[in-house]
C-alpha cells in the first residue's frame, strides 16, 4: 500500500485528489495536504469498519476542518437551484387547509 503522501496528488485547480486511480475522482479543497491525508485515512478506516473511523467521525472531521469536497460542491452548484425550487413547490403544495374561526 502506498503512503498517503504518495497517493494524494494536487489538481490543476489546487485541490487534493485523495483517491487517484479509483473509478471516480474524490478531490478536496480548502485544506492543507496533511489534512487531506488524514481524511483519506479516516475514509479508509471507515471501509474497514474501524469504530474510530465511523461515518459520524468522517462527517465531524469534514465539518471541523472546513473540508470542501469538490464533487459535492459541483453537484449542488449544478442541481441546487432546481432542488430548492422543487422543495419550495412541495412545501407550498403540502400546507394544510386551515379554517380560522373567530370566537364571538
Amino acid at each position: 500500500m502506498l503512503s498517503n503522501d504518495e497517493v494524494i496528488t494536487s489538481t490543476a485547480s489546487g485541490a487534493w485528489l485523495i483517491n487517484p486511480g479509483a473509478p471516480f475522482a474524490l478531490s478536496v479543497s480548502g485544506v492543507e495536504r496533511e489534512t487531506a491525508a488524514a481524511l483519506r485515512r479516516l475514509l479508509e478506516g471507515s471501509l474497514d469498519e474501524r469504530p474510530e473511523c465511523s461515518y459520524a467521525a468522517v462527517a465531524a472531521f469534514i465539518s471541523e476542518h472546513g473540508v470542501r469536497v469538490d464533487q459535492v460542491e459541483r453537484y449542488f452548484a449544478e442541481n441546487g437551484p432546481a432542488f430548492r425550487d422543487e422543495l419550495r413547490r412541495l412545501t407550498q403544495d403540502d400546507e394544510p387547509d386551515v379554517e380560522v374561526r373567530r370566537e364571538a
